[in-house]
């Protein structure tokens, strides 16, 4: 997956929908992106501060695009499990907070795209400092 296009304005605890692929080579797990709310954003250095680092890729399948709350619901699981091993402790215990970026209507049905990127990102909106692998946080 490249560094997705963003359809949907960055709102707590809401899940942002991609839409659709383009930029400068693929995403990552590890990979620190900033301006998630831009139509592009950038993979950046994870020592810069930044919105958001990637924990994990989830690939679907399907021919009908499911809509976004039914592919969070079908990502749940593994990005919380992804987030656990990532950082060293459940979501639910840390200050940071998950986020599922999910493809669009509009680029599942024109572009194939079907990843969702799990992205951890602090709670209250501020940025990230450094890397969260094995952080604890």
């Amino acid at each position: 997956m490249r560094v997705p296009r963003i359809a949907a304005a960055l709102v707590a605890g809401v899940p942002l929908a991609l839409a659709g692929c383009s930029g400068p080579r693929e995403v990552r797990v590890g990979d620190c992106l900033q301006d998630l709310a831009a139509s592009q954003p950038k993979i950046v250095s994870c020592q810069r501060p930044h919105e958001g680092e990637v924990v994990s890729t989830v690939t679907l399948a399907g021919v009908t695009y499911p809509g976004v709350e039914a592919i969070q619901q079908q990502v749940r699981a593994d990005c919380q499990s992804a987030f656990e091993r990532y950082v060293g402790v459940p979501v639910t215990e840390s200050p940071l907070d998950l986020v599922p970026l999910v493809p669009t209507k509009l680029s599942w049905e024109e572009q194939s795209d079907r990843t969702v990127l799990c992205v951890i990102r602090k709670v209250d909106g501020s940025l990230l400092e450094e890397a969260v692998s094995q952080s604890g946080d």
